[in-house]
């Protein structure tokens, strides 16, 4: 099988392509191709071949193609030719054609059945765009619609790898990339690429298959045409399907097979498939058959022969005009033996149906099957109820041997079953039915016997009302039910017990029974309604008897009714009465009264007296109120609800207080009950810090009394706070300069509050040149308007604060002076020093303000460090350099490397040494304290 890739483009204009993906699927059973699907098969010889697809591609196909149709788009290909000066963006914009439609062709199916057929002619990649029957590829058309280009490709499994083998799978190759042959003019083919792009054609169909058996092991074919095709559904054909074609005669000429039959007399059966030689025997032959000679061999139009006699003939297979001629040979023989056929097992009363024919073997040792004529069979051999088995003798021409075959017969079946006589019976209410005791059976063979028939017991009989209802009986040999009817006629009344007498009270209409009792000819019993004659009231107006009449069934009774004196049987209860405490209730003035006659009247009530001492409890409560009606005794239940709150006053409801001074507020409130009562009740007051207001003011102060059931208020007005103190300032300048003084004063009030008052000063007049104490610089607080006073010392300037070492540079264990100046007689001075402070000395200066103090520098100290001397007039420092003793040089380089890490400086110990003498002569910046 050829392994390469190919394709081939013939072009009547350049197309665009759908397509549907088959594959090849081997020999299964082909089915019919839809019946839309009538291709021109060509004038050759009739050839068939099955072909397996796997359903639809359109869509995939339709993709492939917008892709490469995009590209163009995108990578400004030339277009109408390879030299054009416009893209093909500027060729649809010219010539009115929407991107949108250009991107989006549409799809044929007539166009894609074209394919199909052609990618199943193609599977010879030999043939080119040549059909089989050497016509051309645009001589085949679908229900009128033809094709104007044709691609075709081999070796790509999926439609997408087709379209793009058809456009470019590889740049560097000539043959695989027509797009580049396009761009660049270079000689090599160009159509399929052409058939993608080109805008005018607005149609397509593509269809193919993969199969191992066909060239480079797949086929594609695509079509086109310049018109949108009504039709735009696709195939989605799924399954093998058989297609047509038809073939040159030189290709028959290379021969089909089988191409001519030997046989015996006798034999027959069906023509073989015949495979034409061509394209691998990929072809078979199709027609009808002939025989040139029945008398030697016949055969149907569909292929079942038979050889009659020995003799030669020729059978030919023909369609579309053309025979295929295939030589038969018939060859006489002798039958040897024949084999008796197996036993037929019948059901009894059937007939058996014997073999029409007997296999037969022949002096050329073939076998084949032979007439054979039976002897009659009596009937009662296979009707035998309980079955058996017997032989028949039968005769084949040509042999003078009987042939014997076994018939075996299975006893007869029961098929059906019936009551014998009436399956009908009638009875009176009460009176058990009489039932058929037999059955007839039916049996598979025609026989009838009788059985018994049992039925389950049923008191249905019984039913008063009488009715109809079925019994299904078992009768012995049958699995089926038996039904009889039966009908049982209603029973009758044969007694009507007397009824009690009736007593009412005099004025009240009697009750009479509703029902009878009746004694039924079935021996039920049953209460039945009796319907009375209308009863005057003057019949029950007084003491006295009468008789009413009534029906029941249609059969007459009669009651005797006694009628006495109405007393009373009932007083009806009165409903509870509700009353606010301290609010008499209202009792009801009547109820209703039943009498033994069945009246119901109203009578008026008399209740005993009642105080308000038991309606007026502020806790509520009940009580009962005894009373007489038509000489019954009554009573009532009063309820007393709980006395309800009314006004709560305050006294005062004003009151006055000095800010920050908490209000005195009433305890109590005095509360009036909805029942008259008064009571005082304790006030609980809420939190209220409304009287800390500095300006004052007013507010709510809210309360309240019994747990929260009412609430108060009481008015608190709230006095202005007054100014209890103004901050007394005392400051200090020196000669020559004027005083700083601040721009506020703490201000301190009555109700606590301390706050910042803005204060202006005026210096106006004072003067600052010499020492003095206590000048007295007036001044306003503006918001207050209140004058202030303050102090101001002046004193002379101090000297300047220095500090001198001893050295600037010393080495651990070293006593070292610390010297400050500057400072006043008798001031404290601390000497401290850094970085991890140490507090070395406090000394108070002497009378010249110098104070001195001496220290031993400590071990581990070795570093860069800063002496500091501070006191009231300010602070002032000096560097201080201390080396580490060497007393073992790696002693002296870890203290060495220990300092440096605590003063983060990353130089060497050279440089340690530079910057210390740096400093050495360097003068203090002293730092005062203002």
């Amino acid at each position: 099988m050829k392994t390469r890739n190919r394709l081939m483009a013939l072009l009547g204009a350049c197309g665009l392509v759908a397509a549907m993906m088959p594959t090849w699927g081997g020999s299964a059973q082909a089915a019919e191709l839809p019946s839309d699907f009538q291709l021109d098969s060509g004038s050759g010889y009739v050839a068939t071949t099955d072909v397996k697809l796997s359903g639809a591609v359109k869509t995939e196909a339709l993709a492939a193609v917008k892709k490469w149709r995009q590209d163009a788009l995108d990578t400004n290909v030339p277009w109408p030719k390879y030299d054009s000066q416009t893209t093909m963006r500027q060729y649809l914009a010219q010539n009115g054609i929407s991107e949108t439609d250009y991107l989006h062709p549409k799809w044929s199916k007539e166009l894609e059945k074209i394919a199909l057929q052609r990618a199943v002619e193609a599977a010879d990649s030999d043939l080119g765009h040549n059909r089989p029957d050497g016509s051309h590829w645009f001589d085949l058309k679908s229900n009128g619609v033809e094709t104007h280009a044709e691609v075709l490709a081999w070796g790509r499994r999926t439609v997408s790898a087709a379209v793009d083998q058809w456009a470019c799978t590889d740049e560097d190759s000539p043959t695989q990339c027509e797009k580049k042959n396009y761009l660049t003019n270079n000689g090599s083919v160009t159509g399929h690429y052409l058939y993608l792009i080109n805008p005018k054609l607005k149609s397509y169909g593509i269809a193919g298959y993969v199969d191992p058996e066909v060239d480079y092991g797949a086929v594609w074919a695509g079509e086109a045409n310049f018109s949108i095709q009504a039709n735009q559904d696709e195939l989605n054909l799924s399954g093998t399907y058989s297609f047509v074609t038809t073939l040159t005669e030189d290709r028959v000429k290379e021969g089909y097979s089988p191409d001519r039959f030997s046989w015996s007399t006798g034999d027959a059966g069906s023509m073989p498939t015949v495979k034409y030689n061509y394209f691998q025997k990929r072809y078979s032959a199709a027609g009808t058959w002939s025989s040139d000679d029945p008398a030697i061999a016949t055969v149907t139009a569909d292929g079942a022969f038979k050889a009659v006699k020995a003799g030669s003939t020729t059978f030919k297979l023909t369609a579309n005009g053309r025979s295929l001629t295939f030589p038969v040979t018939v060859a006489g023989d002798a039958i040897t033996a024949v084999t008796n056929p197996e036993a037929v097992t019948v059901a009894s009363g059937t007939a058996p149906t014997l073999p029409k024919t007997v296999s037969a073997t022949y002096e050329s040792g073939k076998t084949m099957d032979v007439a054979v004529t039976w002897d009659a069979i009596p009937a009662d051999k296979y009707k035998a109820r309980a079955g058996g088995s017997f032989t028949v003798e039968g005769h084949v021409a040509g042999w003078n041997k009987p042939v014997m075959i076994t018939v075996n017969v299975t006893p007869a079946t029961v098929t059906d079953a019936a009551v014998k006589g009436s399956d009908h019976v009638t009875t009176p209410a009460g009176t058990a039915p009489t039932l058929p005791t037999k059955a007839t059976l039916t049996w598979s063979n025609g026989d009838t016997t009788e059985a018994s028939l049992s039925f389950p017991a049923s008191d249905k009989y019984k039913a008063r009302e009488g009715g109809e209802y079925t019994l299904n009986g078992t009768a012995e040999g049958w699995d089926k039910p038996l039904s009889v009817t039966v009908t049982v006629t209603p029973a009758t009344v044969t007694k009507v017990e007397p009824l009690a007498d009736v007593t009412t009270i005099e004025k009240k209409a009697p009750t009479l029974p509703s029902q009878a009792d009746f004694t039924w000819s079935n021996g039920d019993k049953s209460k039945e309604t009796i319907t009375w004659e209308t009863i005057p009231e003057t019949q029950y107006a007084s003491a006295g008897t009468f008789t009413v009449n009534g029906t029941a069934l249609n059969q007459k009774v009669t009651v005797k009714v006694n009628v006495v004196t109405a007393t009373v049987t009932n007083v009806a209860p009165v409903s509870e009465v509700t009353t606010e405490s301290g609010v008499a209730p209202t009792l009801p003035a009547s109820t209703e009264v039943t009498w033994s006659n069945g009246q119901k009247t109203t009578e008026n009530i008399a209740w005993d007296a009642i105080t308000p001492e038991q309606y007026s409890p502020r806790e509520g409560g009940s009580f009962t109120v005894k009373g007489t009606v038509a000489g019954e005794s009554i009573t009532v239940q009063v309820k007393v609800n709980p006395a309800m709150i009314g006004l709560v006053t305050v006294d005062p409801t004003q009151v006055e207080t000095e800010s920050g001074t908490a209000p005195k507020l009433p305890e109590t409130a005095t509360v009036a009950w909805s029942n008259g009562e008064s009571t005082s009740e304790t006030i609980a007051w809420a939190d209220n810090n409304g009287y800390t207001v500095r300006e004052g003011g007013s507010y709510d102060q809210a309360g309240t009394v019994l747990n929260g059931a009412k609430t108060v208020s009481v008015k608190v007005t709230v006095k202005p706070a007054k100014v209890v103190k103004v901050e007394e300032l005392r400051a200090t300048t020196t000669v020559g300069t004027a005083p700083q003084l601040p721009n506020t004063l703490k201000v301190t009030w009555s109700n606590g509050d301390v706050t910042d008052e803005a204060v202006e000063w005026n210096m106006e007049g004072l003067t600052w040149d010499t020492p003095a104490e206590g000048i007295q610089v007036p001044g306003t607080v503006t918001a207050l308007k209140q004058d202030v006073t303050a102090l101001v010392d002046v004193t002379e300037k101090p000297a300047e604060l220095k500090l001198a070492l001893s050295a600037q540079t010393v080495t651990e264990g070293d006593q070292v002076t610390f010297t400050a100046t500057g400072f006043k007689a008798g001031e404290a001075v601390t000497f401290t020093v850094h970085s991890d402070p140490i507090t070395v000395a406090t000394v108070d200066a002497d009378a010249n303000g110098v104070a001195s103090t001496k220290w031993t520098v400590p071990d581990n100290f070795a570093g860069e460090h800063t002496v500091i001397a501070s006191g009231r007039s300010g602070s002032v420092e000096q560097p201080l350099t201390v080396k580490a003793k060497a007393p073992t040089a790696t002693g002296a380089a870890k203290t060495l490397k220990k300092r440096l890490a605590s003063t983060g400086f990353a130089g060497g110990a050279t440089g340690i040494l530079a910057l210390a003498f740096a400093g050495a002569g360097a003068l203090a910046v002293s730092r005062k304290r203002h």
